[in-house]
C-alpha cells in the first residue's frame, strides 16, 4: 500500500494541515494534541504492573476472593504480555521498513525508505501509538463488551490523531492498527492452545 499511496497520503495530510476547524478551532486542535499521548504505551505497562500489585496485596489481605485475584493476575498478564509483544512488533517493522516521518518526506519525491535504520525520524510505519491504542481497545473490549463500540470509537479516533496533529501518514495509522489486531488474533489462539486452563 505504501508503494502506491503516497499521493493519498499527503492528500490526507495537508487536508488536516490546512483544513479550517471553525470559530473553536484552537479548542479542537488542542484536543487532538491531547489525546494523542493516549497511545504512549507507559501508562498502560504501568497500569498493568500496578494492578497486578493491587491485587496481589488485595488477595493476601483478604479483601478480594481467590477467584477474583485470578481473574486480575490474568487479566493484567495477558494486557502486559499482549501489549509488549505488539510494541517489539511495531518497533522491529519500524526499524526495518525506515519510511520517513511526515516532517521528513518530499510530495515529488514518492515513496522512499531507509531500510535498517535507527535514527526516529525515520521511524514512520507502522504508527507505535496506534498500534498501542488499538491493542488496548481490544483489551478493554475484552473486558467491558458491552463498552467495545464506545472504545473503538475513541481508540479509531487517538489513532487517527497522529495524522492530525502531523506525526504520521494514514497509512502509517492504518499499519499500526492491523498489527494490534493481527497480533492479538495469534496471541490469543497461542494462549488458547498452549494455556487453556487459564484462558
Amino acid at each position: 500500500s505504501i508503494f502506491i499511496s503516497s499521493g493519498f497520503d499527503f492528500w490526507v495530510l495537508n487536508f488536516f494541515t490546512k483544513l479550517n476547524y471553525g470559530l473553536g478551532s484552537s479548542y479542537l486542535k488542542d484536543f487532538f494534541i491531547g489525546i494523542t499521548d493516549l497511545g504512549d504505551s507507559l501508562w498502560y505497562f504501568l497500569f498493568f504492573f500496578i494492578l497486578l500489585l493491587v491485587s496481589y496485596l488485595m488477595k493476601i489481605s483478604y479483601v478480594i476472593s481467590n477467584e477474583k485475584y485470578f481473574y486480575l493476575k490474568k487479566f493484567s498478564i495477558f494486557g502486559f504480555s499482549y501489549l509488549l509483544l505488539v510494541g517489539l512488533i511495531t518497533q522491529i517493522i519500524k526499524h526495518l521498513i525506515g519510511r520517513p516521518r511526515p516532517n521528513h518526506s518530499q510530495v515529488d519525491s514518492g515513496f522512499e525508505f531507509y531500510f535498517f535504520t535507527t535514527e526516529s525520524s525515520l521511524h514512520s510505519f507502522p504508527s507505535g501509538h496506534s498500534s498501542t491504542i488499538i491493542a488496548i481497545t481490544i483489551i478493554l473490549s475484552l473486558a467491558i463488551p458491552k463498552l467495545r463500540y464506545f472504545f473503538y470509537f475513541f481508540g479509531f479516533l487517538i489513532a487517527l490523531s497522529r495524522v492530525v496533529v502531523g506525526a504520521h501518514f494514514l497509512t502509517d495509522v492504518v499499519g499500526g492498527m492491523l498489527v494490534a489486531i493481527i497480533v492479538y488474533k495469534f496471541f490469543n489462539y497461542f494462549i488458547k492452545i498452549k494455556y487453556p486452563k487459564i484462558y
